[in-house]
């Protein structure tokens, strides 16, 4: 096989039900064809299986749909609004100032918003595990 391949998630069995054991209640239906939607969306060459490449490509595109979770008004940044807004969606109790500093922080240009060559930036601060796998020969 040449380079490294991902199976599609219809063609894995749970461990624990090799083993003869019941899995717990996983993703109901339809959360399970949205990710086969998904999947067969990177698997380019349309033969059950995806290689990095087409993760990645799956990955920026996951990362580009964030950015569009927060830039809701469709202005191609994130405003101090924005940040706040989503930040009250999932329950932070972050202040105005700790906001103002995360836009600040990211904000490179300094127009006052985050656009998504900056976001990317700071979503790519941490190491990407996928990163080490560039290479066909790591397996």
């Amino acid at each position: 096989m040449s380079g490294s391949r991902f199976r599609s998630a219809g063609q894995f069995s749970p461990p624990r039900a090799r083993r003869g054991v019941k899995p717990k209640q996983g993703l109901d239906d339809e959360a399970m064809e949205e990710i086969k939607e998904a999947f067969n969306l990177f698997d380019t060459e349309g033969k059950g299986i995806i290689d990095v490449r087409e993760l990645k490509a799956a990955f920026r595109a996951l990362g580009f749909q964030v950015f569009q979770l927060f830039d809701e008004d469709g202005s191609g940044g994130i405003s101090f609004r924005n940040l706040k807004r989503v930040a009250n969606e999932l329950g932070e109790n972050l202040t105005d100032e700790e906001l103002q500093e995360m836009i600040e922080e990211a904000d490179r240009d300094n127009d006052g918003v985050v656009n998504a060559d900056e976001f990317y930036r700071v979503m790519r601060k941490r190491e990407d595990p996928l990163d080490d796998l560039d290479s066909d020969d790591d397996f």
